[in-house]
């Protein structure tokens, strides 16, 4: 926001807009009349029997140019973009505490010794389905193997406490 703002709330312009003397006028320059509706500068010279004005031609203007004092502060959206000091001020940082749910999907490859019943181990479908049904049995065994993790999402965030990271 241009240095010329005196507005009470730093959002008080829209992307792009800033305030700018009325000598800084462009042909281009969209000038913002009331909260939102904009019009375009057409033409921006001095006046010449009087130094202080400057004659502003703009879009829809049916009787010819506006004098402006050439040291009135306007809203413009400026047709060449915001200068570097006009810019916008970066968000400051915060720091969260958070809460995070992850889910994962995760391959565990392990050489396991494991009690099972004769009739399942005829193949290794038949041993599969009998694990399958009683995983839980033998859950505590898997426990300290190696894993690899194949599939990771972030499923849920909720923040806890929030403070600006410079306090």
């Amino acid at each position: 926001m241009s240095k010329l703002c005196a507005h009470r709330r730093p959002d008080h312009h829209v992307d792009g807009e800033t305030c700018r003397y009325a000598s800084e006028l462009k042909p281009g320059d969209q000038i913002n009349v009331l909260n939102g509706v904009l019009v375009r500068v057409l033409q921006a010279d001095p006046i010449e029997d009087a130094e202080d004005w400057i004659a502003v031609l703009l879009d829809g203007s049916v009787d010819g140019p506006t004098p402006l004092a050439r040291d009135s502060i306007l809203p413009v959206r400026p047709a060449d973009g915001l200068r570097p000091d006009e810019m916008p001020a970066p968000d400051r940082d915060v720091e969260v505490r958070a809460t995070v749910e992850v889910t994962e999907e995760v391959v565990y490859e392990a050489t396991l010794t494991l009690t099972v019943p004769a009739s399942v181990t005829v193949d290794d479908a038949a041993l599969l389905a009998h694990l399958d049904a009683h995983w839980s049995d033998y859950n505590d065994v898997i426990e300290g193997g190696a894993g690899t993790v194949t599939d990771q999402n972030l499923s849920d965030a909720r923040i806890v406490q929030r403070k600006d990271a410079t306090s």
